[in-house]
């Protein structure tokens, strides 16, 4: 028999509820699901974010709203995270990693309301790194263009003090594909100063985001992959390679071609990958055939040809 809702009385049931949530975080919600509506869930949800001060009651309170995604607790997971009040006792990185579950379960709504709030954390200077990591990447999963010109600002600061966040705001305008971000990132990529360590995955992230940002008409964007087919890193090489290979540069064939004599493995195999996806199987023979490159160069063509036939 299928268990009878029961209709909620907030104001002489709720003390209840809340005292029964904090007793047992872990599996309140897996005991009420079947106890009341839709509307009635989300007004518990609602009432647990704003009264709580059960740090991990929260955070199972916000991943259980990202699961539902009801639309009446987008405006208090927003409230949440700008206003909520948590007391002197609960450990700050524990505010932290339960904000960042709030600004994750509100990038699930993909809803233009929430952009503001999402805006504020990523430009909060004083905010740790992480949550303004992720309100970049909440900015890209919405889509929506309002928030290029932060994220440029992000991108290209270089007195950014987290080098991750300047990361996660350059995915975030590849996500969005917005023309505007183009100029700011050659501009990393053009940089003569050296980058190390960690601010080579800047320019990593920056490849990879102008591949999904239609460049195919930027002279300017095609000879920076040139230039960069050359970088001290080799995930930037064969970004790279990638993105010339899904250039229209006529000469992308015979530029590619030469790193297949670079210096690293990983490098020579996504440059006989791309010569395939140019040239098909004349490539592949070409390879096989030229005696001055190495036997990494040889086998991933081999293996390539052996697939073609095998399909």
């Amino acid at each position: 028999m299928e268990e009878k809702k029961i209709t909620l009385n907030l104001k002489n049931e709720f003390e209840e509820i809340l005292n029964q949530a904090e007793f047992d975080p872990d599996g309140f919600f897996d005991k009420i699901k079947n106890k009341f509506d839709k509307n009635e869930l989300a007004l518990i949800l609602k009432n647990i974010l704003l009264k709580s001060n059960n740090i991990k009651l929260l955070k199972n309170t916000v991943q259980e709203i990202a699961t539902l995604q009801f639309e009446e607790n987008l405006d208090d997971l927003i409230d949440f995270l700008m206003s909520k009040k948590f007391s002197n006792d609960i450990d700050n990185n524990e505010i932290i990693n339960t904000k960042i579950f709030c600004i994750k379960a509100i990038s699930y709504y993909k809803d233009k309301k929430c952009i503001p709030a999402l805006l504020y954390c990523l430009n909060d200077k004083s905010a740790n790194y992480k949550m303004r990591f992720q309100a970049a990447e909440a900015l890209g999963k919405i889509g929506d263009k309002v928030a290029v010109d932060s994220l440029i600002n992000i991108v290209s600061d270089e007195d950014e003090k987290s080098v991750y966040v300047r990361e996660s705001a350059a995915v975030a305008l590849g996500m969005i594909g917005d023309m505007r971000a183009i100029d700011p990132f050659l501009t990393i990529l053009e940089a003569k100063k050296n980058f190390l360590g960690k601010f080579t995955f800047l320019k990593e992230r920056v490849m990879e985001a102008i591949g999904k940002i239609n460049f195919q008409s930027n002279k300017r964007v095609i000879t920076a992959f040139k230039n960069a087919l050359e970088d001290d890193s080799p995930r930037v090489r064969i970004n790279a390679i990638e993105c010339l290979m899904n250039s229209d540069d006529e000469n992308a064939y015979e530029i590619i071609k030469a790193k297949l004599k670079d210096t690293d493995e990983e490098v020579i195999k996504n440059a006989v990958i791309a010569l395939y996806n140019l040239k098909g199987k004349e490539a592949l023979f070409e390879i096989l055939k030229d005696e001055t490159l190495s036997l990494t160069a040889k086998n991933e063509a081999d293996e390539i040809y052996r697939e073609y036939e095998d399909e």
